[in-house]
């Protein structure tokens, strides 16, 4: 099964130098006051979260870049003014090693009108909220298969059905 994994251009680089996605970085912890940044999202340590949706591997992966705080971390740390772009790795896996994603669910249940979920499966995970998880590591060059860069905007014209230039990248 084909599925997508997004994230910020910081911390595609540190996949890309390690060659690994890890379900557990030191780094990567959104987890806090979400009154404070609506940017942070609820995630449980030991997981990576994986989406069967181009556009919402895109969005998850600008959403640590679209906030004023990382922005001004990015040029201070690198020299840029350019707008930090976001990193979509294709992932590979078998169905049986995915679980239920429960942290997708209490965002998408903030949504009144979001369809209920009935049954905690793989299946209504993909179909109801886009999005599953795996809880183990993901090794580029085995189950990451390739990855494309986004601009910040790019997720948009994606789930609306157009095309952005951009080019897979094989690992």
């Amino acid at each position: 099964m084909i599925l997508y994994h997004g994230t910020n251009e910081r911390l595609a680089k540190v996949i890309l130098k390690d060659r690994v996605i890890l379900s557990n970085p030191p780094e990567h912890n959104f987890e806090g006051d979400v009154s404070k940044n609506k940017y942070i999202l609820p995630n449980t340590h030991g997981y990576i979260y994986l989406t069967n949706k181009l556009s919402k591997a895109a969005h998850y992966g600008s959403i640590t870049t679209r906030n004023e705080e990382f922005q001004e971390h990015y040029a201070a740390r690198y020299g840029s003014k350019d707008k930090p772009k976001s990193y979509v790795f294709k992932v590979e896996i078998e169905k049986e090693e995915l679980e239920f994603d429960f942290d997708e669910e209490k965002v998408v249940n903030m949504d009144p009108s979001a369809k209920k979920i009935t049954e905690y499966t793989v299946e209504q995970s993909l179909e109801a909220l886009n999005s599953t998880r795996i809880k183990r590591n993901l090794n580029l060059g085995v189950n990451v298969i390739e990855y494309a860069i986004f601009e910040m905007g790019d997720w948009w014209y994606i789930k609306n059905g157009n095309s952005v230039s951009t080019e897979w990248i094989k690992l």
